[in-house]
């Protein structure tokens, strides 16, 4: 039972009171974040200004270098000529006549005698053979001839033989009348024998005559329908057109059945094998020509193509224009030359040791030459030493094989930049790439 005479006592916290008794422990979190952030910012500035203290190593920019090699270099001089075959001839026809076959095609190798084109022949070989016919008749008159000539010759022996005997026998015969042992009439009689004999020697003489005559013009005949046969075997044999050297047919400028006449050139034929080549050369190296002195064909990358000697050197000056004409001989085994085409060339006056740079790792400013050279530099608190690309002035000469010849300025064993040369200044540092793939020149890749 309760007093009422004593008030009662209230255990129950207001809401207001339990919410700020729950609030106390995240204000707690809230300061333990904040002194923590606050205390990493401190140590890392604290770090940052003590690594800010120490020097720190500079960028290097990436290059490719060459280590400088002794090679051979060259005097040399360049001309433009033409090339030339040292053997061809243009084809024609002998004969007017249509084409009917042709043999061969534009560039293909032909020898001596090979059919090159066949014409229609104005005459046939039926009148060809009539020809030879009449030849044959000719002949067959011409031993007929001969064959009366020698009865002819035999009956005037006889009749020479008869007239001889007549005579001894009228001597004979005029001493036994003389004598009386005979008649006068006996001799008479012998007397009229030796005219008979006589005539039909005569006649024997002509007949002879008339054989060799005959003979003359059996012989005149054989050789007139010989000739004639032989002009139709000539004409038949015109028709066909050959290869009178060896060589490379060239462009065929008919077709089949054109009508051609001599006056049309069919084809040529060109000999390749050997090559020669024109030069003129200023006087005022004249005196540096010799024959047997290397020359070399360049292609249109400037690189040789092929090499041959100078094989001609012209005795006089061409008076309008003082240049002196020279020849270089070059071997064609390939076939990659043609006649009539034109070429660079380079004479090789003399070779002597030396340095070669590539073109590309050449800078220019203000009319002078330099290239950058890789050194070693000073060691990094790291203790690496780092390579410093320094600007070197070069005296150049002639281009040689896309690169240029070094007259002063660098020493075989030097390295120096060959790409990457806009972004290299003089001190700055560098270092070093792989070589790109098909790069064909030695370049330095190891970083030192």
């Amino acid at each position: 039972m309760s007093n009422p005479s004593v008030p009662s006592v209230n255990t129950t916290r207001s809401s207001a009171e339990n919410q700020e008794i729950n609030r106390k422990p995240s204000a707690w979190w809230l300061l333990l974040v904040a002194a923590l952030a606050t205390g990493g910012l401190l140590l890392w500035f604290a770090l940052r200004g003590r690594s800010s203290s120490e020097p720190s190593e500079p960028q290097a920019i990436s290059v490719e270098l060459q280590r400088l090699e002794e090679t051979t270099v060259e005097d040399s001089s360049e001309f433009v000529g033409q090339l030339e075959a040292q053997q061809g001839t243009v084809l024609q026809a002998e004969t007017e006549g249509r084409v009917t076959q042709i043999f061969v095609s534009s560039g293909d190798r032909v020898e001596v005698g090979d059919p090159i084109v066949q014409l229609s022949p104005d005459r046939s070989q039926a009148e060809y053979r009539g020809a030879l016919a009449d030849v044959r008749v000719a002949q067959a008159g011409q031993s007929s001839a001969i064959a009366q000539f020698e009865v002819a010759q035999a009956d005037r022996i006889s009749a020479e033989a008869e007239v001889s005997l007549q005579l001894k026998e009228i001597e004979r015969t005029g001493m036994l009348v003389s004598r009386g042992a005979l008649e006068q009439q006996q001799l008479d009689r012998v007397e009229r024998d030796i005219e008979s004999a006589r005539a039909n020697l005569n006649a024997a003489v002509k007949r002879v005559e008339a054989a060799q005559a005959q003979i003359n013009q059996t012989e005149a005949d054989v050789e007139r329908s010989q000739a004639d046969a032989n002009a139709i075997q000539a004409d038949l044999s015109d028709t066909l057109v050959a290869a009178p050297i060896a060589g490379q047919v060239g462009e065929l400028s008919m077709k089949l059945g054109d009508y051609v006449t001599p006056s049309v050139a069919l084809t040529s034929i060109v000999q390749n094998d050997t090559l020669d080549l024109e030069m003129a050369i200023p006087i005022e190296r004249r005196g540096d020509l010799r024959l047997g002195m290397p020359v070399e064909l360049l292609g249109v990358d400037g690189q040789q193509e092929t090499a041959g000697s100078l094989s001609f050197i012209s005795p006089r000056t061409r008076e309008s224009s003082q240049l002196v004409q020279a020849e270089a001989t070059f071997s064609n085994s390939e076939g990659q030359l043609q006649d009539a085409q034109r070429m660079r060339s380079r004479i090789i006056w003399s070779t002597r040791s030396g340095i070669l740079v590539p073109t590309d790792a050449i800078s220019r400013v203000g009319g002078a030459t330099f290239v950058f050279i890789a050194v070693p530099g000073e060691a990094t608190g790291s203790g690496k030493t780092p390579l410093i690309a320094k600007q070197r002035s070069v005296t150049l000469g002639a281009i040689q094989d896309n690169q240029y010849q070094v007259e002063a300025g660098l020493e075989p064993g030097e390295r120096i930049v060959v790409s990457g040369i806009l972004n290299v200044s003089d001190g700055v540092t560098i270092t070093t790439v792989a070589k790109p793939e098909g790069d064909n020149r030695t370049r330095d890749k190891a970083a030192k």
